[in-house]
């Protein structure tokens, strides 16, 4: 998974839901702890195995982007898949966690 990190001023991660990074602890995506943020106009290749199949979740980890942007389902299908997997698949993300404001977007008066 190629991150093109295209913000004017934040860093970015991607933190895979689901995915096993055994061997790949550092690119688990969590900034800072398991991996270094890709900085503004960086490229960063996301090198993992894709394990175990099934319906995942991705989204970023750091400030706004955690809980006001980057998010989405990652979709691993089995190296032997029938023919008809996803020709009337329909992929359904509920985004629950942003309740109006959070401490990095609420301004005090």
């Amino acid at each position: 998974m190629t991150i093109v990190n295209k913000l004017h001023t934040d860093s970015i991660t991607v933190h895979l839901h689901g995915i096993h990074q055994k061997g790949t602890p550092w690119m688990d995506g969590v900034a800072f702890i398991t991996q270094c943020p890709v900085l503004p106009g960086q490229t960063f290749n996301q090198v993992f195995e894709a394990f175990p199949p099934g319906t995942n979740m991705y989204h970023a980890h750091i400030g706004d982007q955690r809980s006001m942007g980057i998010y989405g389902a990652f979709i691993v299908y089995p190296r032997k898949t029938p023919e008809i997997i996803g020709l009337n698949q329909i992929v359904i993300l509920l985004q629950h966690w942003n309740h109006l404001m959070d401490p990095e977007t609420e301004t005090k008066t």
